[in-house]
């Protein structure tokens, strides 16, 4: 059944594209050459890419093996941003140009990430997020380890349900 489903939506992708290739090739004539690069690969080049990959590698160790967070890595995209630029033969003004784009272009995203987690605060200390048994006295008898949450280490989804199944009021 898969492999006839499969083998369906391919077919069906494959005509669609063959019908608007017919399409663009009349309103666009010089699309051949669109998403081709055409510079080469120069031994800095290669020589910042080695540098990010050695750094990806090392990344992935230190979180693994050597309980990075935050700060190590941090340390370790600087180090990787440094070493470009000075592989990379880029002067000191301009790299300090570059990063400040970089940072600039990772305002929004931090600013999201900051508020989503000022939201999930006030949810989880307003017990708004967290699910709780709605009759205290029957679920701290059914259900002890999971009543009164404060008190407990978060509460897997499935024990939340099962404990307000046992007192009968499923959600």
């Amino acid at each position: 059944m898969w492999a006839t489903l499969t083998a369906i939506a391919i077919a069906y992708v494959m005509r669609y594209a063959a019908r608007i290739e017919k399409v663009t090739s009349s309103k666009y004539p010089s699309v051949d050459n669109l998403g081709t690069n055409t510079e080469e690969l120069t031994g800095r080049r290669a020589g910042v890419l080695l540098l990010l990959g050695a750094g990806m590698v090392l990344l992935v160790w230190g979180v693994t093996k050597w309980d990075w967070y935050i700060v190590e890595i941090a340390g370790l995209f600087l180090a990787i941003a440094f070493g470009a630029a000075v592989i990379g033969g880029v002067g000191p003004n301009e790299a300090a140009r570059q990063l400040c784009s970089g940072a600039r272009d990772m305002v929004v995203p931090a600013l999201l990430i900051g508020l989503s987690k000022s939201v999930l605060l006030l949810m989880q200390e307003g017990r708004i997020s967290t699910q709780s048994c709605t009759q205290p006295a029957k679920a701290s008898a059914v259900c002890p380890q999971h009543f009164p949450f404060r008190q407990c280490s978060p509460c897997s989804l499935a024990s939340i349900f099962s404990c307000r199944a046992a007192v009968g009021k499923l959600p």
